[in-house]
């Protein structure tokens, strides 16, 4: 496969061309996954239902096929931090810790969430979705 191949399912056939009178041309289906070389886990993350102000922790996975380094986490949303001090040493999983704090608006909150590593340009990414709410 070539490095630009994207991640996800591939539904494919090929042609498989003989030298039977008969029969030149065999058309074979072809089903399989592209995987990157470094996956998020989950691909979507709940935060939980929050009041206004309140902080809360939770964690996501990254997971390679060979060690690697995280360079940086991001998100739009200043809501939203990470701590990811202790994942400077190359490693095949690295475990980051999303802190969100609730602002003072209610309703869902929906971001996209960036991980940079150091295995080349493509960047992972996960959603982190949350619900303020005030008590009732």
């Amino acid at each position: 496969m070539a490095k630009a191949t994207p991640a996800g399912y591939l539904n494919d056939h090929l042609t498989i061309f003989t030298n039977d009178g008969g029969s030149q041309q065999i058309p074979v289906m072809i089903e399989g996954r592209v995987q990157p070389g470094v996956m998020v886990s989950p691909a979507a993350l709940f935060m939980g239902v929050v009041r206004p102000g309140q902080k809360v922790t939770k964690t996501f996975v990254v997971t390679g096929k060979k060690p690697f380094r995280v360079l940086g986490v991001t998100c739009n949303d200043k809501s939203f931090r990470f701590d990811t001090s202790k994942e400077a040493t190359p490693a095949i999983l690295h475990q980051i810790p999303v802190t969100f704090v609730a602002g003072a608006g209610v309703g869902k909150v929906m971001k996209t969430i960036k991980v940079k590593t150091d295995q080349g340009e493509m960047t992972s990414e996960l959603l982190a979705f949350a619900v303020v709410a005030t008590a009732k």
